[in-house]
């Protein structure tokens, strides 16, 4: 009897603590999947293929996969999820590659939505066409549409079809042929523009229904974005519609905690290291022994500025800019239009050419764009940023609406001569040049931007919407100039 009461009171009180175990076990279960992915990407990824998955359609490279963390739990997740949880999840198929290669090694932990504290994350992400009854959202890479390609039989009526496209207007001649269908049987020979077909587009700019810009700033107290307060209502129609600053983090909100707290900051004249301690090293410095160490290595960098590209001649006429530019300081530059090299040509978009070269030696990178309109931000605004040098910009975007001041220097509100001059005078003043990390107690950089606004309207917005005339929408928003000589692109 006694055995049988206490088998009884045993059973009770796991009973009673079960919620807050499982509670606890999601949040150590969420963490550790973070963990794990991180460890590899930053400490594997350059060493040996660890990545895994099975979904990915014949004929795509098989590099760039989905990391092998993800694919194992993903797998152990669905033994813990309710099936009503599993059933309620939205179905997002990456109907073509991504430049030949899987979405899984461009996203990465942009699919992550749990751990980007997204407010919505029921999404199923997957390569596997069997799934197209099923999908909400299926996504084609614009270079990679092929008529003879695209889905066939009857379209789902609730399933939208996007247009993804990260290349600037003068680079997209490739990506609007691919619009055009000849008609056969028209004695006229004429073209039918497959724009209809798609019902959103996803770019880097803010007037797609869906933005996938090349980067963006996540405020450090939540390394993530903001999570809605309230219920969002459904994004609107119309482009760049829906709640900005949860769904798309790339946009600065300039009325938010932290962006009011770097302003009263940078007024004070507050350093790095008042704003979050002795750990601001971190912040610039993943390398140094310390807080001395830090100091020497980044305020007495050996080398001034660099400059690296493998295009010598683009619609922004960066190259003469430089060319000008080195009349006045010396000027490091990298890759095809240069002498130097950082390893094989490969490695130059690689984060071990950073790491390694770059950080180590420059106070400043010339982040000049290859091409300047409206919005476009690529890498080389956010790689000297995660690695702790200044980017000077030049482009066509406003770019105090994607970053804070003195966090960047804008080439174009200079001429060259007095642009080496600045360049110079932060040099020879350290704690000037330090206020230009300033921004780093309160962001962080990251080129992975969640794919929160995706996932969200996949549940909420039941719109029917088609789109007309793609590529003449992408000429004119795009609004591409020549900086140089201070008139627009046609």
């Amino acid at each position: 009897m006694r055995l049988r009461l206490a088998l009884w009171l045993a059973i009770a009180c796991l009973l009673a603590t079960l919620p807050l175990s499982l509670l606890a076990f999601k949040s150590l279960w969420s963490a550790a999947g973070l963990t794990i992915d991180r460890y590899l990407s930053q400490w594997l990824d350059d060493r040996i293929n660890y990545s895994y998955f099975d979904d990915v359609p014949e004929g795509v490279l098989p590099v760039n996969k989905r990391p092998f963390s993800a694919t194992v739990l993903q797998r152990l997740r669905k033994l813990v999820r309710p099936t009503q949880e599993l059933r309620s999840r939205k179905v997002v198929l990456f109907w073509t590659s991504w430049f030949r290669r899987a979405w899984w090694g461009h996203l990465r932990g942009g699919l992550d939505l749990e751990a980007a504290g997204c407010p919505e994350t029921r999404c199923h992400f997957t390569h596997d066409r069997s799934l197209l009854q099923e999908a909400t959202i299926v996504l084609f890479q614009a270079e990679g549409v092929r008529v003879e390609d695209l889905p066939s039989g009857r379209r789902p009526g609730d399933q939208r079809w996007v247009w993804v496209h990260v290349e600037a207007p003068p680079a997209s001649s490739r990506a609007f042929s691919k619009l055009q269908r000849l008609q056969t049987g028209d004695p006229r020979r004429l073209h039918q523009d497959l724009s209809p077909l798609f019902n959103w587009t996803m770019t880097y700019h803010p007037n797609s229904e869906l933005m996938e810009p090349y980067g963006a700033l996540l405020p450090v107290a939540l390394e993530a974005p903001t999570r809605a307060t309230e219920p969002l209502g459904p994004a609107s129609s119309t482009r760049g519609g829906g709640d900005t600053h949860s769904l798309r983090p790339a946009l600065l909100d300039h009325q938010n905690s932290a962006y009011k707290a770097y302003l009263e900051a940078l007024v004070q004249g507050s350093s790095l290291e008042e704003v979050v301690g002795r750990s601001w090293v971190s912040f610039v410095d993943s390398d140094a022994e310390g807080v001395e160490d830090a100091w020497r290595r980044i305020l007495t960098r050996p080398r001034l500025v660099a400059w690296m590209s493998s295009k010598c001649h683009t619609p922004s006429r960066r190259e003469d800019y430089v060319a000008e530019l080195q009349h006045h300081v010396a000027v490091d530059v990298y890759g095809k239009c240069g002498n130097l090299r950082c390893g094989a040509r490969v490695k130059h978009r690689d984060d071990s050419c950073w790491r390694q070269v770059l950080a180590p030696k420059y106070l400043f990178y010339l982040a000049f764009e290859n091409a300047a309109c409206d919005s476009y931000i690529t890498e080389k605004v956010w790689r000297p940023l995660i690695h702790g040098v200044v980017p000077i910009v030049l482009g066509g975007a406003n770019y105090s609406n994607f970053l804070p001041p003195n966090s960047y220097i804008d080439a174009l509100k200079f001429t060259p001569r007095e642009l080496a001059e600045v360049m110079m005078q932060l040099q020879a003043s350290p704690d000037d040049y330090a206020r230009y990390h300033l921004w780093r107690g309160f962001w962080k950089p990251t080129l992975r931007t969640p794919l929160c606004e995706l996932c969200f309207r996949a549940h909420e917005d039941t719109e029917e919407t088609t789109q007309v005339d793609i590529s003449g929408w992408w000429r004119t928003v795009g609004h591409c100039r020549d900086p140089m000589a201070g008139r627009d692109i046609a």
